[in-house]
C-alpha cells in the first residue's frame, strides 16, 4: 500500500506533466489543462479504488488491501489516456467503470488460464484500452465526445493493438530462438534469484 501510494503520487506528475505535449493553442501548460488533469487523475484512482473493492466484497466476500492497491492502479491507468480532456464529473464514472471492469478482467485470468503474475492485462490492458474508448464519449477538449469519436478511438485502439500483438510474437520467438523464452520447471521452483543471481529475495519457510 506504501508502494501504491507512492505510485499514484508519482502518476500526478506523469498526467499532469503531460500538459507539457497540448500545443502552444493551450498554452500556458501549468494551467487549466495540468490543472484538470491533475484532478482527474485523484478523482479517478479514488474512485476505482472504491469501486474495485465493492465489486471484490460482493463477488469474493471480503475486501483486502490488494485489491484496493490494485483497484487505484486501475483507476490510474484508465484515466491517462482521459486527463486533460475530460471533466471531474467524467473521471468519476470513468474511474467507477475502470474498477469494476479491470476486477472482472483479473478474476477471468482463473477461468481463461494465463499466466500474468501481475496482472498486467487484467489492469494495465483492459484498463488501458478502456480508457482510450472512453476518452471518445467523454473527451470535453479539443473535441467534444460522442459516437463519431468514440469510432475513431475503436479504429485507433485495433491498429494499436494488432501492431503490438505482432511485434510480441515477433520480439518472442526472437528471445525464444536465442536466449530462450522461459526457465525448466526445477529452475523455476527453485526461484529465479538463486538461479539468475545466486541469492534468495525472500525467506518464506
Amino acid at each position: 500500500l506504501l508502494g501504491a501510494g507512492m505510485l499514484m503520487v508519482g502518476w500526478f506528475g506523469f498526467n499532469a506533466g503531460s500538459a507539457v505535449a497540448v500545443g502552444k493553442d493551450f498554452l500556458p501548460v501549468a494551467g487549466a489543462t495540468a490543472v484538470m488533469a491533475f484532478a482527474a487523475t485523484a478523482i479517478a484512482g479514488s474512485a476505482a479504488s472504491g469501486s474495485w473493492m465493492v465489486a471484490e466484497w460482493i463477488m469474493l466476500g471480503k475486501p483486502t488491501a490488494l485489491g484496493v492497491g490494485s483497484g487505484m492502479v486501475a483507476g490510474l491507468v484508465v484515466i491517462t489516456p482521459c486527463a486533460g480532456h475530460v471533466s471531474p464529473g467524467s473521471a468519476l464514472l470513468i474511474g467507477l467503470i475502470g474498477g469494476v471492469a479491470c476486477f472482472f478482467a483479473v478474476l477471468a485470468k482463473q477461468k481463461i488460464k494465463y499466466d500474468d503474475s501481475l496482472d498486467v492485462v487484467g489492469v494495465h490492458g483492459v484498463g488501458g484500452a478502456l480508457g482510450a474508448l472512453l476518452v471518445g464519449l467523454f473527451a470535453v477538449r479539443p473535441v467534444i465526445g460522442g459516437m463519431d469519436q468514440f469510432m475513431l478511438q475503436v479504429q485507433g485502439l485495433l491498429a494499436t493493438g494488432i501492431y503490438a500483438f505482432v511485434c510480441t510474437i515477433v520480439i518472442g520467438m526472437l528471445i525464444h530462438k536465442t536466449i530462450g523464452f522461459t526457465v525448466d520447471a526445477q529452475t523455476e521452483d527453485d526461484g529465479l534469484d538463486f538461479a539468475e543471481h545466486g541469492e534468495t529475495a525472500y525467506r518464506l519457510t
